[in-house]
């Protein structure tokens, strides 16, 4: 038995055959069809179209074979993929090549084979669309004319079929796409809120209190009180800022979030101690409970919902009130003692509303910076929650959770 050289082009054939995506699929009434004509017009009890793999020739269509495929050492067709003209062996027992080929000395005993190569939508020679019977024969004239015409139709088959599939992949893109877009509108819609309101409302009412300061002569109390109630705005307005700059990340540049290792203690710390001036302030005892776990997530994101959460509890906690947090894997959960929320309004807390004039746990807050972090930990796989603390507590309870 001779074993067919690999062609010249052999890494480019097979690239291109992969790229049709062709190679296991289910069977197709139009190759199934060509299949039964070439059989009829060559008289022929067995017919195929064969793909030559890289260790296989596989059985796109197939009529009087049972199997689905052979090894292409014995393949008949690997030797038709040599040349673009009929590949024909009116007797195997008499061709040197293939007398004592397992295919010729066994099932399905080949006695005869006519192949003519099929193309791929680039040029390549794929396979072949072939005849086969058990005893010695020959083609007329009009049989192998017709073999080449319905190898050709095979070839347009595959290359209609490609396209199609192209086709579907490039709605399907569009499809996306056009979903992309609808999420940047709904953003850009929310963000120009913030801007026009959510920014620009708190930014006026800094404005006023430092031209009341400047134009006014005040007690040294009295100005200490304006600047602490400036401290707290800014401090708002810095986190709400941050926020939204990862939101922003977020929209337009996702692939940039990256999931990471990341060490709890080390930031829980470092976020605690940004807001320890905060907790002296309001003389706020925070208990901490946190592993030597890792979260998988993007340390940014962690960072700005953590801050967050961390100063919406130091801003409802009542005056020499206590904090508790708790860290693992899973999660960071921040308990505080303030006022509460109900259910009702729990539920409202991630929708967008104006701030300026919503009532949060009866103070007035920014509001947007709650949604935009539940937005970046979704994105990320995970959540954020609010609950009431358990066992009739006053309180909420918030919790990053890391996945779901």
């Amino acid at each position: 038995m001779k074993e067919a050289p690999l062609p010249l082009n052999e890494y480019e054939r097979l690239r291109q055959l992969r790229d049709l995506q062709i190679l296991d699929s289910p069977p197709e009434l139009c190759f199934d069809e060509i299949v039964q004509l070439a059989a009829d017009i060559c008289q022929t009890p067995m017919a195929l179209v064969s793909l030559v793999d890289q260790d296989r020739q596989w059985f796109k269509a197939k009529i009087g074979l049972s199997a689905k495929e052979t090894s292409r050492k014995v393949s008949f067709c690997a030797h038709a993929i040599q040349k673009e003209s009929l590949f024909y062996i009116p007797n195997t027992h008499k061709d040197k090549r293939f007398y004592d080929n397992p295919l010729v000395t066994d099932k399905p005993h080949i006695h005869f084979y006519a192949g003519h190569p099929i193309k791929s939508p680039g040029g390549m020679l794929l396979g072949s669309l072939c005849v086969l019977d058990e005893r010695p024969r020959r083609l007329n004239k009009e049989q192998k004319h017709a073999l080449k015409v319905l190898a050709r139709q095979v070839s347009n088959e595959i290359r209609i079929r490609s396209l199609l599939r192209r086709q579907d992949e490039l709605i399907k893109y569009l499809e996306k796409r056009e979903s992309r877009l609808n999420e940047l509108h709904q953003f850009l819609f929310h963000f120009l809120g913030i801007l026009g309101h959510d920014l620009r409302n708190p930014i006026a009412a800094l404005k006023e209190v430092v031209d009341t300061c400047a134009n006014q002569d005040m007690p040294q109390a009295l100005l200490k009180d304006y600047a602490k109630g400036l401290n707290v705005q800014l401090e708002d307005l810095l986190e709400l800022l941050s926020a939204l700059m990862q939101w922003s990340l977020h929209h337009y540049q996702a692939g940039a979030i990256e999931k990471q290792r990341i060490p709890l203690a080390p930031l829980i710390k470092e976020k605690v101690d940004y807001w320890q001036q905060a907790l002296e302030a309001k003389k706020l005892n925070i208990a901490i409970e946190t592993t030597q776990d890792f979260a998988i997530s993007a340390p940014g994101v962690v960072e700005i919902v953590l801050s967050n959460l961390l100063h919406n509890a130091i801003k409802f906690s009542p005056e020499g009130g206590q904090i508790i947090l708790v860290a693992d894997a899973s999660g960071i959960s921040i308990e505080d003692q303030g006022q509460g929320m109900s259910e009702e309004q729990i539920q409202k807390a991630f929708a967008w509303f104006p701030s300026g004039t919503s009532n949060k746990r009866g103070k007035v807050g920014l509001g947007l910076g709650l949604k935009i972090c539940k937005e970046l930990m979704q994105h990320l796989g995970g959540d954020l929650v609010l609950k009431q603390r358990e066992n009739g507590k006053q309180g909420i309870r918030s919790e990053m959770i890391f996945f779901t």
